[in-house]
């Protein structure tokens, strides 16, 4: 019998079942069927979309810094981190409070909106420079759901005058991919 692998079969395509043994080999896009291989047969890892954004200087003065991402797939927000250049201690008459919106889903606030995502002493933790600082999820799953396109809204709120200013931050979010 001729070794199936020979003829470029298409993976998915029903020529190799799983009893068959395949060799060592790599798999091109060519051999694959079209639709073979989708986000819901990867591995987690493998199937988590990441978005990186740049910050903008969060100034000392309070108000709100605000960016815009659009959510990259549809899913689920998995991780949300954000870092900066720049340390900020912890005080509960000057802090920032961190904030991520879901504004295509009627803004439904995405991030636990206690003072676990801020500089606060009560609650919060101070910044520390070039450390990626993890932010608390929100504990209801369905505001964590995206469709492909939403437009979150990543907001730093700063309260009172900050001791300085944050430079050179970004925001990391990553989704499961349920396509």
């Amino acid at each position: 019998m001729a070794n199936p692998i020979t003829k470029h079969p298409r993976i998915g395509d029903g020529s190799i079942t799983v009893d068959d043994a395949i060799p060592s080999l790599s798999i091109t896009t060519a051999m694959l069927a079209a639709n073979a291989v989708t986000g819901a047969k990867l591995s987690a890892a493998a199937s988590a979309m990441r978005e990186t954004s740049s910050v903008p200087t969060v100034p000392t003065a309070a108000g709100t810094t605000e960016i815009l991402i659009n959510a990259p797939a549809a899913g689920s927000l998995l991780v949300a981190r954000v870092a900066f250049k720049d340390a900020l201690a912890a005080s509960d008459t000057n802090w920032v409070q961190f904030n991520l919106k879901n504004k295509t889903q009627a803004s439904a606030d995405m991030l636990d909106t206690t003072a676990t995502n801020s500089s606060k002493v009560t609650g919060g933790t101070a910044l520390s420079a070039y450390t990626s600082r993890s932010l608390a999820l929100n504990g209801t799953p369905a505001n964590l759901m995206v469709a492909v396109g939403d437009v979150l809204a990543f907001q730093i709120v700063g309260t009172g005058t900050l001791a300085n200013t944050l430079t050179e931050g970004n925001v990391k979010l990553v989704f499961s991919n349920v396509a």
